[in-house]
């Protein structure tokens, strides 16, 4: 693990599902294959990630597959945190994933960085919940480390975010940035359906070589990623960012930066004229 304050690499997996036993599916997808070709992925980054995260539901509701995710893991050769979701089993997680490269893991320090690892599931529902011991364990993490960055891992996401990945925008109308950037002229999803319920619902798009896809917003008005922080900042969580924290922000969305994807051009079938009356 990093010691000193360094970049530090760390690759994300969730959701993989895994089963006890080689070829199931899951809504018509081949578990393993998938699970396979991030694996080659991860294995082909250069540099190597310093540690990753498994953040939940790392098997598809069989306990005895806890065993063959290690096989599986293992052999990255770096370390892999991992955290349940509504898919594991925590008591059988906590028993399997106890030592070794793979493991769960509650608190851990890498440089200048804590990595708080929370469980989110609830026994019997997919849905989410922060009992009051996950929460303590946060708080004490911050009070004892309040010189590190802190990262807060845990499955369900902690925040509403709309459904079918629409979110409001912007959540406090107040913002002066509003008024300057003029964001409420259109009123979003509710343009379409003429449902007053979906005023200023967008879709939330992907940040994935967001650096690279200005100008921002549903209207073009922002030009730079730092003006873009400082405004979701402002118009989502009522809050000023300091110049420092905005950079900080700033290069972690350059950070998700990468090759983009080959596209092909939809070709038509042909029409010879005999085919046309």
């Amino acid at each position: 693990m990093p010691t000193v304050a360094a970049p530090l690499r760390i690759i994300q997996i969730t959701d993989l599902h895994l089963k006890a036993k080689p070829g199931s599916r899951l809504w018509g997808a081949d578990v393993d294959a998938g699970l396979n070709a991030v694996l080659a992925h991860i294995r082909a980054r250069n540099p190597a990630p310093d540690l990753i995260l498994a953040t939940g539901d790392l098997v598809g509701d069989e306990p005895d597959a806890y065993g063959r995710l290690r096989r599986i893991l293992e052999p990255l050769g770096v370390p892999v945190y991992c955290l349940p979701g509504n898919h594991d089993f925590p008591a059988v997680m906590g028993q399997m994933l106890r030592g070794g490269s793979l493991r769960w893991e509650r608190h851990l320090i890498a440089g200048n960085w804590q990595l708080v690892l929370l469980d989110s599931s609830f026994p019997g529902t997919p849905v989410g919940h922060l009992a009051r011991r996950e929460l303590a364990v946060l708080d004490t993490a911050l009070a004892v480390h309040p010189d590190l960055h802190t990262l807060v891992c845990l499955h369900h996401n902690p925040l509403p975010v709309g459904t079918g990945f629409f979110m409001k925008f912007p959540t406090y109308p107040d913002s002066p940035y509003v008024k300057k950037y003029d964001f409420l002229s259109d009123t979003g999803r509710a343009s379409a359906t003429k449902n007053d319920a979906d005023r200023n619902l967008w879709r939330v798009p992907s940040l994935r070589n967001l650096v690279y896809t200005a100008p921002y917003f549903h209207n073009g008005q922002v030009h730079t990623i730092d003006e873009a922080v400082r405004v979701m900042a402002s118009t989502q969580l009522n809050r000023t960012l300091e110049p420092a924290q905005v950079a900080d922000i700033a290069a972690f969305l350059d950070s998700l930066t990468g090759p983009f994807p080959d596209q092909q051009m939809p070709r038509l079938p042909p029409t010879p004229g005999n085919l046309i009356d």
